[in-house]
């Protein structure tokens, strides 16, 4: 029995970015029973086969790329052979959607667990109990198993209670720690899930947004990573939603990007003066509900270098030196201790 597998250097590029592919093939000679039980005896290429019908099959292929794992659907599709004399079998591989990832026996198991563990943290007697489970699943996740644990933390309704929205959040941070660019694909849709959390009305669980963005920043914004791609993606929507007027999103999103700033190494200073324009604009606006936290996110970005020329440093001073003059006394404390930190 022989198969034989050959793959495009255009597939292994898109592979690499996890896109769909359209012309790799798998060839099965001829004498191979079936398709199932030529991939199973393909051991070194194929490290797992997971669901499927009888024409559809996934795989993780990560010996085959020397990448990191991703999942792929295999459908036979019947083609002319390639060689003369020998009966052939064409099979398009193309990359599961993040959708469809995960949803094989052992992923379907996986969430089932994860599910079951979220309902103990919603229970206050079995809590720690729960915590300590989701903690363990997390360590011991898979390359493929990542998303399938983010999709079950990442979309949580506003009924659960507060302590099982404040663990999912907390859990990215948790991912983040251990897989870091495991989890870079996914960023995009974390942060919409900590952006929908700043307008939760428990102030615990946006506080923990807080926390988990600046553990964000501080794990996946590295010398390993386009630094300046990863950190738009962090502050872009959070930034956005400094626009909301609700004081509590408008506090919780400055306090998230001052974090993100201050724990990550060598932020973009051309984006962090764009910040810091926007940022004194709002600071002069009366209709700007949350002045305490957004004088912190100055302090952050003028300490990080976001006022590259004495001119806007002398602006960007003398914009919290007016905060001192504010009717809120929680205001004018925070505009002296900015102060007092940027000296």
């Amino acid at each position: 029995m022989a198969l034989k597998m050959f793959v495009t250097n255009e597939f292994s590029s898109q592979l690499k970015e996890s896109k769909p592919v359209e012309n790799a093939y798998i060839t099965i000679m001829k004498g191979t029973p079936t398709i199932m039980d030529a991939c199973t005896k393909y051991t070194s290429a194929i490290k797992r086969v997971c669901t499927c019908s009888k024409n559809e099959f996934a795989f993780d292929l990560k010996q085959i790329t020397n990448e990191c794992a991703f999942s792929v659907c295999v459908r036979a599709d019947f083609a002319e052979p390639e060689e003369s004399g020998l009966e052939t079998q064409s099979i398009r591989i193309r990359c599961l959607s993040e959708d469809e990832e995960g949803t094989g026996q052992g992923g379907l198991e996986l969430k089932q667990r994860i599910v079951g563990a979220l309902n103990k943290v919603g229970d206050r007697d079995t809590q720690q109990i729960g915590m300590e489970e989701l903690e363990r699943m997390a360590q011991g996740l898979r390359a493929e198993g990542i998303w399938a644990f983010l999709s079950c933390i990442l979309d949580t309704d506003w009924e659960q209670k507060a302590a099982i929205r404040k663990e999912c959040i907390r859990l990215m941070g948790t991912l983040a720690t251990y897989y870091k660019g495991l989890v870079l694909p996914h960023l995009p849709k974390m942060i919409a899930s900590i952006v929908k959390r700043l307008r939760d009305p428990d102030s615990v669980v946006r506080d923990v947004c807080v926390n988990t963005a600046a553990l964000l920043a501080s794990k996946l914004v590295s010398k390993d990573t386009d630094r300046e791609k990863v950190f738009v993606v962090l502050v872009r929507p959070i930034f956005e939603a400094l626009g909301e007027q609700n004081k509590h999103v408008q506090s919780a999103s400055a306090l998230c990007l001052a974090r993100i700033i201050d724990n990550t190494h060598h932020p973009p200073l051309s984006l962090l003066h764009k910040m810091l324009t926007r940022t004194l604009k709002l600071l002069k606006s009366p209709h700007f509900m949350a002045k305490p936290a957004l004088l912190e996110l100055t302090r952050s970005i003028i300490q990080a270098g976001g006022a590259q020329t004495q001119n806007i440093l002398s602006a960007a001073i003398a914009t919290i030196q007016d905060a001192l003059k504010h009717s809120d006394w929680t205001t004018r404390k925070a505009a002296s201790v900015s102060l007092a930190e940027i000296a």
